[in-house]
């Protein structure tokens, strides 16, 4: 790693999340994989909060408290400008059930 301008190598992230995989015991957990659609899903109950269902590519579906997008950095950067997905905006404007911020941006 060079310093705060220089991004780390694939190698060096990818042996970074392979270390956490391993202290935390997540191997179970970790899934590779497509996402083709987010849906909101209504908790229970008023106090319960909602969840995220993704649907993969294989047409698996899997529910999820939180998501984290990885979809690289973008054309350099876009001059470090939080670029959320197309159906982020989507999935925030038309639902009610996300007024507490439950969908940031990782420079948030």
């Amino acid at each position: 790693y060079g310093g705060p301008y220089v991004l780390p190598s694939t190698k060096l992230f990818n042996d970074f999340c392979a270390s956490l995989v391993t202290r935390y015991k997540l191997a179970s957990l970790v899934r590779k994989g497509e996402v083709r659609s987010v849906v909101v899903e209504e908790g229970a109950s008023a106090e319960e909060p909602c969840k995220f269902v993704l649907t993969l590519s294989n047409g698996s579906k899997v529910r999820a408290a939180r998501v984290v997008c990885a979809m690289g950095p973008g054309p350099m950067f876009a001059g470090m400008r939080s670029n959320m997905p197309w159906w982020c905006a989507q999935l925030l404007g038309s639902n009610p059930l996300l007024r507490v911020p439950r969908v940031c941006h990782s420079s948030e």
